[in-house]
């Protein structure tokens, strides 16, 4: 599934010679910085189950994360009601999100994946080619 959002003219870069940063960041309510063994920094929406590795700290990339949380989840209900799929064989209350929103010309994308911690099973709305 392919989900556009009309870009807000957001700059994702990187200024050059950065190399420190002051203080801590301000982590929107619900959310919870968190570091990976491998060193990377991650952030849980730990009501949701929602995962993810962009600067949700920055305004636009929170509301850009926000939309599609709660937008995929939403759809993830519908298509279970759809497919007749009761709470017993997938339970969407523990099924986990992991997403990250990019910005191109045409918009912001989100990339994503559910999660079913029960059968360790990863998966999607709709086909995926691999």
């Amino acid at each position: 599934m392919k989900c556009y959002r009309s870009p807000h003219g957001c700059d994702y870069g990187i200024k050059g010679m950065i190399y420190k940063y002051s203080g801590k960041q301000e982590i929107p309510e619900g959310w919870t910085a968190c570091q990976h063994p491998d060193g990377a920094q991650y952030f849980l929406h730990d009501e949701s189950k929602t995962f993810t590795e962009v600067d949700i700290c920055d305004a636009e990339i929170h509301e850009d994360t926000e939309y599609f949380r709660t937008y995929l989840y939403s759809e993830l209900g519908a298509e279970m009601k759809h497919r007749n799929i009761s709470n017993l064989d997938l339970n969407i209350d523990e099924v986990e999100l992991v997403l990250e929103s990019k910005a191109d010309s045409m918009g912001v994308l989100c990339c994503y994946y559910f999660v079913n911690p029960r059968t360790r099973t990863l998966f999607w709305l709709d086909d995926w080619e691999a």
